[in-house]
């Protein structure tokens, strides 16, 4: 039974040591290498504090094989590892550090001064190329440390943004992620032989998968070089030189590729097309479908709060390009059912909160008691005994089929001409106009009016639109005002960009 995630890196890097593990630019490195760089690295952390366990430990290394090697090293310690970004703003670095209180900070020179600036202490800093230049001196210490970490024990923290406006830290056990991974590797059935390509940054829970399963599977971890999504024409390339069998991205990259029509005449060898992270449009999905035809394709979701993804679903039927993609079903050992608002179970059919149970779930949010007794809440189903449940804050519903239908978060649904709106159903029948690449609906509530934003090859105007969605949509959930747009804007995990969206109201 696997406990900890420290226990793939030493199974692989035993049983596959010279096998190439991760693929990043100029830089490569083998299962051996890993294991052992990261054994010396968790020796250090240990000789820093050589009683304490559990301690949160940061990591702030742009992406690339020391930052994976950073992860594991803190692991082994018997910590758990935050990754940061170091480009974020220097306000929102200072709060996740005086909220975090790390033990240290694995990091790298050239990032030293604006740490220090962000509130950092010196002596806090482990600089990851000092700390793996010699080999390990106390190895039985470090043995016996990863290998008294339980399974709920913490593995690491991620920060998301917070409703209040500051950074909140979800924390993830060993547990939730040796779940997910154990059903994912079943599902995939990855090997040696295959390549993962990592679009994800190490911030966004998407790339745990990714790391995870490379090491549970052997496969080659390929991380794909950020100005490549950019550049879509260069990712396709990379796809196929690479002979890259899996990747798991965000839907607004295979948009993107879909839109620029890059798949024609390209054979691939991906096995796997899968995606997370936002809603995935039909259009392109079916596009991906068609062009890679040996592929099986899988749209999945999951909130941060559980570890990875909960639900997936295997493109297997015809889907009008109208019609929402299901989120599917949950994965084994865990669970899914929807609340209506008078906390009771929905009906067949009916709307409700989507709500999760089983192993995958995280332990809470970082110093934030009340956030996390209002999420992760007593399952109202179950009156015998004490079940935690994480409530999402998402709506869906299940289909004929039995399979869940995501639509929207509760935050966007409104209330308009005395109707309840769900802006992700408008979402789905404007992208599915003809020529339209991408489309999303915001409320302007000055003006209590939907505005929908869309790209498209030429502009339609306002008559266009409306006489077209009339066709699907009730008059009352028709977009008031339209606006092309040249590209959407993209957080820095590639996900659209809805606040970014809302500032334009203001512009247009």
């Amino acid at each position: 039974m696997i406990v900890n995630l420290v226990e793939y890196l030493e199974t692989t890097g035993q049983q596959l040591p010279d096998e190439l593990a991760v693929l990043a630019g100029d830089r490569q490195m083998t299962f051996a290498e890993w294991r052992m760089a990261s054994r010396q690295l968790g020796v250090r952390i240990l000789q820093r504090a050589p009683t304490e366990a559990n301690r949160p430990i940061a990591v702030v290394l742009p992406k690339g094989v020391d930052a994976l090697v950073a992860f594991l090293g803190v692991l082994y310690s018997g910590h758990f590892y935050v990754p940061l970004d170091g480009s974020s703003p220097a306000s929102r670095l200072e709060k996740i550090f005086a909220d975090l209180q790390p033990m240290c900070v694995v990091t790298a020179a050239p990032l030293v001064e604006r740490l220090t600036a962000a509130g950092c202490d010196p002596s806090q800093l482990l600089l990851i190329d000092e700390a793996c230049a010699v080999g390990p001196d106390d190895e039985p210490a470090l043995t016996e440390r990863y290998r008294s970490t339980i399974d709920t024990d913490p593995c690491y923290i991620k920060y998301t943004s917070g409703s209040t406006g500051d950074p909140k830290g979800v924390v993830l056990p060993h547990r939730a992620v040796v779940d997910y991974i154990e059903c994912a590797q079943d599902m995939y059935q990855l090997n040696q032989d295959d390549v993962i390509a990592n679009q994800a940054p190490f911030t966004f829970d998407v790339s745990v998968q990714d790391i995870y399963l490379s090491l549970k599977s052997g496969a080659t971890l390929l991380l794909v070089p950020e100005q490549h999504f950019v550049f879509p024409a260069n990712l396709i390339t990379l796809l196929t030189e690479q002979r890259v069998t899996f990747f798991c991205w965000v839907p607004s990259v295979l948009v993107n590729v879909c839109n620029l029509d890059l798949l024609r005449d390209v054979e691939t060898s991906l096995r796997w097309v899968t995606v997370l992270g936002e809603v995935m449009p039909t259009k392109p999905f079916k596009y991906w479908a068609e062009h890679c035809p040996q592929a099986t394709l899988v749209n999945t979701y999951g909130p941060t709060e559980a570890a990875v993804a909960s639900t997936y679903y295997v493109w297997q039927r015809p889907i009008d390009d109208g019609q929402p993609i299901p989120i599917g079903h949950p994965y084994r050992n865990s669970s899914i059912f929807l609340l209506d608002e008078n906390e009771q179970l929905a009906g067949p059919g009916a709307v409700g909160e989507i709500c999760i149970r089983g192993s995958s779930l995280a332990l809470g949010y970082w110093n934030a008691n009340e956030s996390t007794r209002n999420a992760f809440t007593g399952n109202p189903g179950q009156t015998h005994y004490p079940e935690t449940v994480y409530r999402t804050g998402d709506l869906g519903h299940f289909n004929e089929f039995g399979e869940l239908m995501f639509v929207g978060r509760r935050d966007t649904q409104i209330k308009h001409q005395g109707y309840r709106i769900e802006l992700g159903e408008i979402d789905v029948a404007a992208a599915a106009v003809a020529g339209v690449q991408q489309a999303c609906v915001v409320y302007d509530h000055q003006r209590r009016q939907i505005v929908l934003f869309y790209s498209a090859a030429s502009e339609l105007n306002a008559a266009e639109w409306r006489k077209t969605l009339a066709e699907s949509l009730p008059a009352y959930m028709l977009p008031k005002a339209f606006h092309r747009l040249d590209e959407f804007p993209l957080s820095a995990h590639g996900k659209l960009d809805r606040k970014r969206l809302m500032a334009e109201l203001d512009s247009v």
